[in-house]
């Protein structure tokens, strides 16, 4: 059974229906598919941004683009 981890904040979503999740300890980003849930993508962040977690804490603005 996948239980997950606890979260700092909640996800944001889409009209289209994405959920984008980066509240784990993991310093990831997550898109996922809201109507099944499946990941959809990916990608790592340089810090997890919270002490409670013993995550590495930093401010970092990060941008991505769709491909072309």
């Amino acid at each position: 059974m996948k239980i997950g981890v606890p979260g700092l904040g909640g996800p944001i979503s889409t009209a289209g229906n994405l959920m984008f999740v980066a509240t784990t300890q993991d310093n990831y980003l997550r898109a996922f598919d809201a109507s099944n849930g499946r990941l959809l993508w990916e990608g790592r962040l340089p810090a997890g941004g919270h002490g409670l977690f013993g995550t590495k804490m930093g401010d970092y603005l990060v941008a991505y683009a769709l491909p072309d």
